[in-house]
């Protein structure tokens, strides 16, 4: 960008009124420019992966998963009434995170609701524990993205925290297929399919306390919970 500031301005000897306020008014409209280009950036990389890898957050309506890895590894999954879905992400920096969302592909007459906990205090085992912030009950009645507001979330950075779904009828939601999506529970037996998330029966809606929950391991695809922007 060319600036439009007269470096002869002003004139030496016979300066103007004129011509001080010409270049005040250039030099105001330059720096506003600067802000307001600067402050797109600071929202375009401000999500980080768990490897440090800056994410661009893409246009005004781009839906964003927590634990993704991949862009574009998208995928559908079946989340089932009187189940409670869990995965694990390692949090950077949730700061600007205000809404919860998630995108339905087949509808259902029922409720869905999507939650973020913190890991439980267990020693040598990864698993939800206290509910840190939740949804109310949406509607899951239409095809699409469904989303809520939430208070910005701080002091989490470099924490293991979970996502979570639960639904009142049987629904369909996008989801990140095994290979997109960070691995942090491991691997099933001896072999090399990730463990991709966790479900449990113990609760039919999410709890404030998942760390009593019974527990069954997936390697399917993970529910893609995250964010509208």
């Amino acid at each position: 960008m060319a600036s439009a500031i007269n470096p002869l301005n002003p004139t030496a000897g016979q300066a103007t009124t004129q011509s001080v306020r010409e270049n005040f008014a250039a030099a105001k409209s330059e720096i506003e420019t600067l802000q307001v280009e600067n402050t797109a950036l600071e929202s375009a990389v401000y999500w980080q992966s768990s490897q440090g890898k800056k994410r661009a957050k893409g246009a005004t309506g781009t839906f964003s998963a927590f634990g993704a890895q991949l862009s574009g590894a998208l995928t559908t999954t079946a989340i089932l009434a009187g189940r409670i879905y869990f995965f694990p992400f390692l949090a950077i920096d949730l700061s600007r995170v205000t809404t919860l969302a998630a995108k339905i592909t087949t509808a259902s007459a029922g409720t869905i609701e999507l939650g973020i906990y913190a890991s439980a205090d267990l020693v040598d085992e990864l698993c939800p524990g206290l509910l840190l912030v939740k949804t109310s009950k949406m509607s899951s009645s239409a095809l699409g993205v469904v989303q809520e507001s939430i208070a910005p979330m701080s002091g989490h950075q470099g924490e293991m925290l979970w996502a979570a779904v639960s639904v009142s009828a049987n629904t369909s939601i996008t989801a990140l297929n095994t290979y997109s999506t960070e691995n942090h529970l491991g691997y099933l037996g001896s072999g090399s399919t990730p463990i991709s998330h966790v479900s449990s029966i113990t609760f039919t809606e999410l709890p404030s306390d998942a760390s009593t929950a019974a527990l069954s391991i997936s390697a399917a695809a993970v529910p893609a919970i995250g964010w509208l922007l």
